[in-house]
This record gives C-alpha cells, structure tokens and sequence, in this order.
C-alpha cells in the first residue's frame, strides 16, 4: 500500500503495551509529519524574562514561510522549543519581542519585502507595558494615502520588524504602552 503501514496489535494488547503506543505513534508521525525550517530566537515575554529557544517555520504558498508571517499568522499559540529541548506552546499575545540569534537570519528568513521606493524608515523609543524601554529604527510600507506612523502603528499585524543594537527583533504592538518618535540624527 502506497507508503502507509498497517498496524497489527497482538490480541489482547492494551495501549499501556509501550510496544503498541510507540509503533503507533511513529506510524502516525511520519504520516503527518510537515517539514520545518528551525529558528534560533529570544523570545522575551510580557513581564520581561526572555528565553532562548527555537521556533519552527513552515512553508507558505510562494516559498518558505518568514519569521515575520510566522508571528502574524492567525494562530494564538506558537509551538517553540527550549534549550532543554522541551517543546512547548506560547501565547502568541503574551510574548513581547522575538529577537533572531544570528543577524544574518535575518535576510535568510524572509527579510523585509519592501519596494525601496515604498519604505518609510521611522527611530522610534519604545516603552514596553512593563517599563523597560528600546530604541531603534523601523521600516514599513504603506499606501501614500495612510502612511503616517500612527497608520502603521494601527496596522492589524501585531508584530513588526525593529532593527536596534546590530539585532533584529519582532516586536509585538500589544505591548507597547508608548512609542515616541526620534529625530533621524539620535540614530
């Protein structure tokens, strides 16, 4: 049968046998099984305690899937792995900030897909609901009609790309208490 197992289970067998739930199991994960790209982050939930761990991307329609579509996809839990290799789900509303371990994953990873022409590039200082607080620069794009800060500021996106300290993060809108814009020459 094109690449499915059958399972047979001695009569008898119960599903405490460790046989039976393993076998099982593995028959049931590879035959579900979807491939995933691996993403070493910090991931820094609301309250501030951040968290090295791994997220797992998955393909989109036109290629593989960006840490940034990753975030502001519809799901409300994030499935990431720690350092100690547990894997776990996040509340994608709780998490404040997705760091990338490594800059040049950035680019790697889906990057920005902007239109040089198109990109309005904004410092801004962050204050995070917890107090602690962020400076950087970033780049979106908009219509002409609604491109003003606050436009993509109310964009229903929750995440967006913020470039500080030679890092790249994903910052979540729903933590931000406040967002003050910097003259272009404090960067």
């Amino acid at each position: 049968m094109g690449g499915h197992r059958s399972l047979s289970v001695k009569r008898g067998a119960t599903p405490s046998d460790s046989r039976c739930i393993h076998y099982w199991s593995h028959a049931l994960s590879d035959r579900y099984r979807i491939p995933k790209t691996r993403i070493p982050v910090e991931i820094r939930n609301a309250g501030g305690a951040a968290e090295k761990c791994t997220l797992f991307l998955g393909e989109a329609r036109n290629g593989p899937e960006s840490v940034l579509d990753h975030l502001n996809a519809e799901q409300r839990f994030l499935v990431v792995e720690a350092e100690t290799r547990q894997v776990s789900f996040r509340g994608r509303e709780r998490i404040a900030m997705v760091t990338l371990s490594d800059a040049d994953a950035f680019a790697e990873h889906g990057g920005l897909q902007i239109a040089a022409d198109l990109a309005t590039e904004a410092p801004l200082h962050l204050e995070f609901d917890d107090g602690s607080q962020l400076e950087g620069v970033t780049v979106y794009e908009l219509q002409e009609s609604s491109s003003r800060i606050q436009d993509f500021l109310n964009d229903p996106h929750a995440f967006f790309p913020f470039f500080h300290d030679a890092q790249v993060s994903y910052v979540n809108k729903d933590r931000i208490a406040r967002v003050t814009l910097r003259e272009a020459s404090e960067t």
